[in-house]
This record gives C-alpha cells, structure tokens and sequence, in this order.
C-alpha cells in the first residue's frame, strides 16, 4: 500500500497476529505526519483452499477532523524474469503487466521492456483486476465488494537488480510491478475503511 505523496512516516510496526487456524496474518503499522496526524493501516491475508488469498486494507483515521489521501496504491508485488526467480531459461519469456479494463473488457498489456516502467506509468482508466507475470508465475490482484474495480486505473513500474550469472559475472535484470489505483480517499474522524480483494502469487497452472 502506497500513498501518493511522501508526507506520511512510519511510527510504529506492531507484532504480526496468526490466526487459531494458522491461515490468516494480520499485520498493523502507524503512520504520522508533522501536524500531528496520525493514521493505522491494518493489512489481513487468509488463505482459502482455493490458493487464493483473501486480503483486506483498513485505514483507522482515530484524529478529529477528516482523513483525506490524495491517491492510495494497492500493490500487488513484484516479478523478475523466470530466469531469475526459477532458474529456468524460456525460449520465449513472458515478462508483462496485464489489466482488465472495466469499460470496455478488454485486456491490455505492457512488457517489462517498455522503457516507460523506468518511471512511474499511470493508466487512468477503471480496471477490473491487474497481474504482473513471468513465463510461469503471476500476481493477481482482485478488487470485491462495491463496485468490484480500481476506480481510478493503475500505477506500473520497473527497476533493476543484479545478479551474478552462472560465470560469476554481474549481470541487471528487470522486476516490474503493479499497483490498483483507489484514487481520492477521504475517511470521516473517529472511524475507518475497509478494502477487500482476491489476491493469487503463485504458479500459473495450479495442479
């Protein structure tokens, strides 16, 4: 979870929370910025028997006047190549961002060589879902509840690592990542919002 501007900073990290079942993990963080205000954000997965990951978002505003976020981000992870992440070497690597778009249902992509990942790419459009993917894996990303998309499109991004390949030798690769787009946020005092999706990270054939 991202917020689009950097006046917020992190107060505290409390004790990560596991379940009786030992399927779900609650994670909550506190955030402050230099008037004073401050916000938690609480983060749940559970995993269900589907190999889907139920996740939820909640934003407590516990200040007096109301909460307002210019632009939240939900992420859904990051992917290097299946080189990289595997071992393996595809003949033809798969390395992409990929969004449903709500208006017209149609798919559209971006590959992890498209130079404009250097920054930060927005696409403006609602979208129903987002996946960032290599050869075999992916991050799915699923807004449910309400109306059931990102409102205010998609946020895309690529930075380099490195590794060192199999002669020894320092090589860069490319992790691209995606993040859903909340858009203008406002939470009222003494009260939160709650955020809930189908989140998938693993292989593309779950046998």
């Amino acid at each position: 979870v991202s917020e689009a501007n950097n006046q917020w900073k992190l107060i505290d990290v409390y004790k990560p929370t596991v379940n009786e079942e030992k399927n779900s993990v609650t994670v909550k963080r506190k955030f402050s910025k230099a008037d004073g205000t401050i916000f938690y954000l609480t983060q749940t997965w559970l995993l269900n028997k589907s190999y889907v990951i139920n996740y939820s978002v909640s934003i407590n505003n516990p200040n007096s006047k109301n909460l307002k976020f210019r632009d939240l981000n939900i992420w859904a992870g990051g992917i290097p190549p299946i080189q990289y992440l595997a071992g393996n070497v595809a003949r033809s690597e798969a390395h992409r961002i990929d969004v449903l778009l709500a208006d017209t249902n149609d798919i559209e992509s971006v590959k992890a060589s498209d130079k404009q990942l250097n920054n930060y790419m927005i696409q403006y459009e609602p979208i129903k879902w987002l996946s960032v993917s290599d050869k075999y894996f992916a991050c799915i990303l699923k807004p449910i509840g309400g109306k059931g998309i990102f409102s205010a499109g998609n946020i895309n991004h690529g930075y380099t690592q490195k590794a060192l390949d199999e002669n020894g030798k320092e090589v860069e690769y490319t992790v691209i990542c995606a993040a859903g787009r909340m858009g203008s946020t406002e939470i009222q005092p003494n009260s939160k919002q709650t955020w809930d999706f189908e989140y998938y990270a693993g292989p593309k054939d779950v046998m």
